[in-house]
């Protein structure tokens, strides 16, 4: 198997895995009401499905777009955000995430057809995480949202027991 096939194989199946987490994290906020969409279950630190789903869009955005694929801010489909507007996010319907979201795919799957074999051994700086290689960008995107989808799935579980 050639580089480039395996290169191809491994971005694809990071790009489904990123894309497919995000879409159960907004699949979790179907069918509730602002109450719900807003609750925080009672522990230090906790979200709500909001400010989950929120977070999921703007992190995968500044990682994949911004962090990996370089481009700048006045390129990306969402606006730029202060990580403290981000865990104080609330709404009373889904709508402008969905409509967020929809934006948000589509540049990243461009994006992703985009990403060469150079892209995923040349090291990044990450905000947080230093200096990083394109592929350990894509394993930290793909690991984070799926840590978030598991809180989504226990949160929406927690507000729908109520």
């Amino acid at each position: 198997m050639s580089e480039t096939v395996a290169q191809n194989q491994t971005v694809t199946s990071f790009s489904k895995y990123i894309i497919n987490t995000i879409d159960g994290i907004m699949n979790s906020l179907c069918g509730l009401d602002a109450q719900q969409l807003n609750w925080r279950p009672p522990a230090p630190e906790s979200n709500s499905l909001f400010v989950i789903a929120t977070h999921a869009l703007m992190s995968t955005q500044e990682n994949i777009l911004k962090i990996l694929a370089g481009l700048p801010a006045e390129q990306l489909p969402l606006k730029a955000v202060t990580r403290d507007e981000i865990f104080s996010a609330s709404g009373n319907t889904t709508e402008r995430l969905m409509e967020d979201w929809s934006k948000l795919r589509s540049q990243l799957e461009s994006q992703f057809i985009a990403i060469t074999e150079k892209d995923l051994v040349r090291e990044v700086d990450h905000p947080r995480r230093g200096k990083i290689s394109g592929l350990e960008v894509l394993l930290a995107v793909t690991s984070h949202m799926a840590e978030h989808l598991g809180h989504a799935e226990l949160t929406r579980d927690l507000v729908k027991a109520l």
